[in-house]
């Protein structure tokens, strides 16, 4: 019997990594790095839900306050008011996170719809259980209820 067919010393069948054949080590190689990928997917979705939390308790202030917009001298409605404000708040959201104005104001919209209405799924973002985009399926869904 050759020193690689003697059985392993431990008693439960695994051979040694540094013993693997190239084949194995390889499969072994990419299930790991797979792991690690969805490792950071978890991570993601759980900053993807800090950043739902933050934009809506920050479109909640910015509505309270009239957030940028200056009213001296103004003949604006309470309603011009609330869209000048909105347009703003839009407009600060995608100049802070790089994206069009479009996107940021599909964000801050899904924000509140997840943080109003869909707590239990705002929970399982939270939890790295679903990704933002199976969260925006959902808000979409309800959308149509």
């Amino acid at each position: 019997m050759e020193s690689n067919d003697a059985p392993d010393e431990t008693g439960d069948g695994e051979v040694p990594a540094n013993e693997l054949p190239l084949p194995a080590l390889v499969a072994e190689t990419c299930s790991a790095m797979l792991d690690a990928v969805a490792m950071i997917d978890r991570i993601e979705a759980k900053q993807d839900a800090w950043k739902v939390e933050f934009l809506d308790q920050a479109r909640r202030i910015a509505e309270t306050t009239n957030h940028g917009l200056v009213t001296v001298g103004s003949k604006l409605t309470e309603t011009q008011q609330r869209e000048m404000v909105r347009r703003s708040f839009v407009a600060e959201v995608a100049g802070v996170l790089r994206i069009p104005e479009v996107t940021a104001g599909r964000l801050i919209d899904d924000s509140a719809v997840l943080m109003d209405r869909l707590p239990a799924t705002l929970a399982a973002l939270r939890e790295g259980e679903i990704s933002l985009r199976h969260a925006r399926v959902i808000v979409d869904q309800v959308a149509t209820l």
